[in-house]
């Protein structure tokens, strides 16, 4: 058993062995990195686990330069956009530009929660690389539409709007009837943000969402409407309705939302 355990302890030292002279003592240039790059994956990633910081980031910026993650190096990655050091967490955003498909769930639904880093570095390279990964972004859809957390939410509808109704409006608005209210709500949300000529390709689902005196989501059919206001304001079974639902609905949202949709269609 001994000997089994110095075995392992040899293979760890083997690994953590510094890629390029200097790795261990601070942040490398540009020429370092590109030789770094060449060592083993798995080396460069038990680097990645230092407690060092500028160990960690000499670490990320190899991998990056590395190319491709596979799945392991993805889940690690996503696991980074956590650590305690914002370039850290940058960096391993920009490594997840080139994740493995096989982590979607992971690598999409981390990004969004990262959006929420307080630090502006982080945050900004998590946008670039949604961005980026538009193709698994759209894969998600509509299971992330089911945010519970406000914030969550605001974040998806965010990244809706970066990438654009041209490569999502497809998922949106097949999500504007899902089942679940909460993925309607979040939908209707995006609808919103990619604008007035969206909103009036999906108008007869939106009218249609306004029958159902029960749906958790009316407040949002509601507010979609009013994006289009002369267009409601031609329709008097959509003005007649809206202001049943501003005096009579059991929601005070539904009527306040009511009650902003009549005062805009009004001034229309």
């Amino acid at each position: 058993m001994a000997k089994r355990i110095g075995n392992v302890g040899a293979e760890l030292a083997e690994a953590r062995e510094a890629p390029v002279a200097g790795f261990d003592a601070g942040e490398i240039d540009g020429k370092s990195v590109t030789a770094a790059a060449k060592a083993p994956l798995e080396a460069l990633l038990a680097h990645a686990a230092d407690g060092r910081d500028h160990v960690r980031r000499n670490a990320w910026r190899a991998i990056i330069a590395k190319g491709a993650l596979d799945e392991y190096a993805t889940l690690r990655a996503a696991v980074a956009l956590r650590d305690e050091d914002d370039e850290v967490k940058a960096l391993a955003a920009k490594a997840l530009e080139k994740a493995d498909a096989s982590a979607t769930e992971r690598v999409i639904d981390g990004l969004i929660r990262a959006r929420l880093d307080p630090a502006l570095s982080v945050r900004e390279a998590v946008q670039a690389t949604l961005a980026a990964q538009a193709d698994l972004f759209l894969s998600r859809l509509p299971e992330i539409f089911d945010a519970r957390d406000d914030r969550i939410q605001a974040a998806i509808v965010d990244t809706c709007a970066e990438i654009g109704a041209k490569k999502l409006g497809g998922a949106v608005t097949a999500a504007l009837t899902h089942i679940g209210p909460i993925h309607r709500q979040t939908a209707l949300a995006a609808l919103l943000r990619f604008g007035s000529k969206e909103v009036e390709k999906v108008w007869t689902t939106l009218v249609e969402g306004l029958r159902d005196p029960y749906d958790q989501a009316r407040a949002g059919f509601v507010l979609a409407l009013a994006e289009v206001p002369a267009k409601a304001a031609k329709d008097a079974a959509i003005v007649a309705r809206l202001t049943e639902m501003y005096e009579d609905d059991g929601s005070w949202i539904v009527r306040d939302a009511a009650d902003k949709a009549l005062r805009r269609i009004g001034g229309a």
